[in-house]
């Protein structure tokens, strides 16, 4: 009977992960004619500056991850626990912290960001004006945002992809209306382009919690003060939002490294680099999605050694699906970046594919974080990783002076990152004794051999099938993706998961028959 439940626990996590990556795929196309055409219409300078100072708000998105990532875990934990009353007591409290992380959020940019942007990023006169319009948009869309973070959590929680893949189809395909209207704009270009973005981003927001208060009773329930769980929620998100703020310093520190040093034409070549990794992550992450509910809701309900199981498993295939999506762009990465783009920024093929490599690090621990997550003890975990991470930007700062290139801005992090994932692995096996042996053989060491053997293949194939027309790159492209799955299928894959995938396929195509 566990046997048959597990089973059907797996097949909604299979059903959701299809649902979000045929959003994926379409969302990817769009994003990147989007970057195409935006990039265009804006100009490389002005895609920079948009970058630089919106990403100044931008980059506190993290802070919603963070805050999502708390609402998602104690939602869950309260439907794994089956007791009626505390889901909308829980969902009551989450939403009391968002509205006051909302208030604190804006009275701080309001102080420290203006100034900021106003007397020390490297802007010039006479664009000042349209950076402040950017960045007074971004943190009003940020505020936005952060209020309406558990309604997206609550349709995470019940695992409603369909809704979740609709709302993201329809931004994608509102993003790309804007950056055509662009174009002809009878006000500054950059003007119109953050306005429109954020009156979409307001759009969306508004009717996503327009369908939770009319689907879920717990969306509908007032406001309900309990003290004990305010200040556990409280605590786990200003422990979460430790790890966020390390990130923020991490990525804006970068972003200002790079003004500093080289300009904001790299700036845009970050902003290239930061589509394609979001674009692929978008693809990859599908499955973490869609498995982080029942992570948490078996530690709820006490079943531990399903809970390690799932981590296991999902890390094991978000890795290797991000590997199975990045390999191909990071081998034909300057062919991609000539078609896609007019233009295409100084050192784009370096960031892209350093970017790239960072990324498969850092998604490899991420199953990790969330079984972290779900027991609820965040505190000496994100002080240890954020300690690690606020050391990227000093270090970096010192090797700049030294005479370090822009590589030096993602190989520190790739080190760093890489150290992370042995601290994740201590807490978490000391806190749910967790065995770090079958992590470190099933998911390091697999996906390093794949890495090199998948590295290997495509390296072969492409010196033989060397660069021309568009055919060629879409032969080198097919044939990449079409290796880098059968090795991950016959050597990365065990018996059972083979078995697994193989009737999925099946039941696909006798469905089609």
């Amino acid at each position: 009977m566990m046997e048959e439940a597990k089973n059907v626990k797996q097949k909604r996590i299979v059903k959701n992960t299809l649902i979000l990556y045929i959003r994926m795929v379409v969302v990817l196309a769009i994003t990147l004619y989007t970057s195409r055409v935006i990039l265009h219409n804006l100009g490389i300078e002005d895609y920079g500056l948009y970058n630089l100072v919106s990403g100044f708000v931008g980059l506190f998105a993290i802070i919603t991850n963070s805050i999502s990532g708390a609402c998602s875990r104690y939602l869950n934990y309260a439907m794994g626990s089956n007791d009626e009353n505390e889901l909308p007591k829980t969902y009551s409290c989450i939403v009391g912290i968002q509205w006051l992380m909302a208030i604190v959020f804006f009275v701080v940019s309001e102080i420290i960001g203006v100034w900021f942007i106003n007397y020390h990023l490297n802007i010039l006169p006479e664009r000042m004006v349209a950076a402040n319009w950017c960045y007074q948009i971004a943190v009003f869309t940020f505020c936005n945002t952060l209020i309406t973070v558990p309604y997206n959590s609550v349709i995470v929680a019940h695992e409603n992809m369909k809704i979740y893949a609709y709302l993201s189809l329809a931004t994608a395909f509102l993003k790309l209306l804007i950056c055509m209207m662009v174009a002809y704009s009878p006000i500054d270009k950059l003007i119109f382009y953050s306005v429109m973005i954020g009156l979409m981003l307001i759009l969306n927001r508004t009717f996503t919690r327009l369908y939770c208060r009319r689907k879920y009773k717990e969306c509908r329930s007032g406001f309900k003060y309990d003290k004990q769980l305010f200040r556990q929620i409280f605590s786990f998100a200003g422990w979460s939002y430790l790890g966020s703020i390390a990130g923020i310093i991490h990525q804006q520190g970068i972003n200002i490294l790079v003004n500093l040093f080289f300009g904001t034409t790299i700036n845009a070549t970050q902003g290239v680099a930061s589509q394609v990794k979001n674009g692929v992550n978008r693809l990859s992450c599908s499955f973490m999605v869609a498995s982080r509910p029942q992570i948490t809701q078996s530690y709820a309900s006490g079943d531990i050694s399903y809970m390690h199981e799932l981590v296991t498993l999902a890390s094991r295939i978000y890795t290797f699906l991000f590997m199975f999506f990045s390999l191909p762009i990071l081998f034909n990465t300057d062919a991609i970046l000539n078609l896609w783009l007019k233009e295409v920024p100084q050192h784009s093929v370096l960031f892209v594919r350093l970017t790239l490599l960072y990324m498969m690090i850092w998604n490899s621990s991420q199953a990790l974080s969330t079984g972290i997550g779900a027991t609820g003890k965040v505190k000496y975990v994100n002080i240890v990783n954020s300690s690690l991470r606020v050391m990227i930007v000093p270090i970096c700062y010192v090797l700049l002076k030294q005479g370090g290139g822009v590589e030096t801005l993602l190989i520190v992090p790739i080190v760093i990152d890489f150290i992370v994932i042995f601290t994740k692995l201590y807490f978490f096996h000391s806190y749910t004794r967790y065995n770090v042996f079958v992590y470190l053989r099933y998911v390091m060491f697999y996906a390093f051999f794949l890495l090199l053997i998948t590295s290997a293949g495509c390296y072969l194939m492409n010196m033989a099938l060397p660069e021309g027309n568009i055919l060629c790159l879409f032969t080198r492209l097919a044939l990449n993706t079409l290796f880098g799955g059968l090795v991950i299928y016959f050597i990365g894959c065990n018996k059972k998961e083979r078995k697994f995938i193989s009737k999925k396929f099946e039941s696909l195509r006798r469905r089609k028959g």
